[in-house]
C-alpha cells in the first residue's frame, strides 16, 4: 500500500499542475512562460496541455481551487515561491475529497511536504 504522500506525489500533484498549466495555456500564455512560472520544463507543459500527463480527474472543489490559483497567477497576486506550495496543498486535499476528517489527518501527515521551506528550499540548503 503506498504512503499518502506517494499517492499525492504520483497522481494528484501532476493532475493539479496539469490543470493549472492548461488554464494558463487557454488564457494565452506561452509554454515557456508557463514552464518558468510553475518551475517545470516546457516539454512538461506540452504533455500537460495534450493530456499525456496529469490526466487524473480532480474533484470539483479542486478544479475550482486550480482555477482560482490560475487567476491569481495571471493577475500576479501570488508570489512565485508560493505557487508550488498552493498546488501541493490542493493535491493533498484532493486525495480526501468529501472526507474532512481525513483532510485534517492528511495535512498533519504532510506538514513537512507542505512547508514552504520544504517545497522551495534555498539552493545548497541541507534538508
Amino acid at each position: 500500500m503506498p504512503l499518502p504522500c506517494e499517492d499525492v506525489h504520483w497522481h494528484w500533484g501532476p493532475a493539479v499542475t496539469g490543470e493549472v498549466a492548461r488554464s494558463l495555456h487557454q488564457a494565452g500564455w506561452t509554454g515557456q512562460k508557463i514552464a518558468d512560472t510553475l518551475g517545470i520544463t516546457s516539454a512538461s507543459v506540452s504533455y500537460f496541455c495534450k493530456y499525456k500527463r496529469g490526466k487524473q480527474l480532480l474533484p470539483p472543489s479542486a478544479m475550482n481551487e486550480c482555477m482560482k490559483l490560475s487567476e491569481k497567477i495571471m493577475k500576479g497576486k501570488i508570489r512565485a515561491e508560493k505557487i508550488e506550495f498552493a498546488m501541493a496543498r490542493i493535491a493533498a486535499l484532493s486525495r480526501h475529497e468529501g472526507k474532512p476528517h481525513l483532510q485534517k489527518e492528511m495535512l498533519s501527515v504532510c506538514r513537512s511536504c507542505l512547508s514552504p521551506k520544504r517545497v522551495n528550499p534555498k539552493p545548497n540548503a541541507a534538508h
